[in-house]
């Protein structure tokens, strides 16, 4: 009988043993799992929205012919609710008849370019308020005159000047 006791305190001593490591496995994976250092990321959009355009003015005098140049202004009236920031115009010519070529207007000074088309950095960047109007940039408009080419398609033409900004 001494012997029959003997084994049942083993087997009570091993139970106990085998329950308290089994106490101390479990507890140190949920220490694991609730406080070991990790790494991740997550990707979101960056603003409120989406980007609002700001209206452009291009303003030069009527009347342009071959040879001539006239100022031009370059505004931006900002009709949003937040700040608006002009760091690069850029602008581009066309005209509505064949045979008057976009290419012969340029632009000399701020917003220079030429064939076309041109743009600039503005720097420092122009801020407007909501609400407010700036001039951007002011320069001279010129009608390159080509002596070898009949440009009298431009006569009867109309020059449209396309600005756009960016940040």
């Amino acid at each position: 009988m001494k012997a029959a006791l003997t084994r049942t305190r083993r087997r009570k001593a091993l139970t106990g043993a085998l329950a308290t490591l089994l106490v101390v496995a479990a507890s140190s994976f949920a220490y694991y799992l609730i406080f070991a250092n990790g790494e991740g990321s997550t990707t979101q959009p960056l603003g409120k929205g989406t980007a609002e355009t700001v209206p452009l003015t291009v303003t030069f005098a009527p009347g342009l012919v071959p040879g001539q140049a006239e100022p031009i202004t370059f505004q931006v009236k900002n009709t949003t609710k937040t700040l608006a920031k002009i760091g690069w115009l850029s602008w581009a010519a066309t005209t509505n008849t064949a045979g008057c070529l976009p290419t012969w207007f340029n632009v000399v000074g701020p917003g220079k370019g030429g064939g076309g088309k041109g743009g600039s950095t503005i720097n420092p960047a122009i801020e407007v308020a909501p609400g407010g109007e700036a001039v951007i940039e002011t320069g001279v408009l010129t009608f390159t005159e080509e002596s070898k080419v009949d440009q009298t398609a431009c006569t009867t033409s109309t020059l449209t000047i396309t600005a756009t900004s960016e940040p």
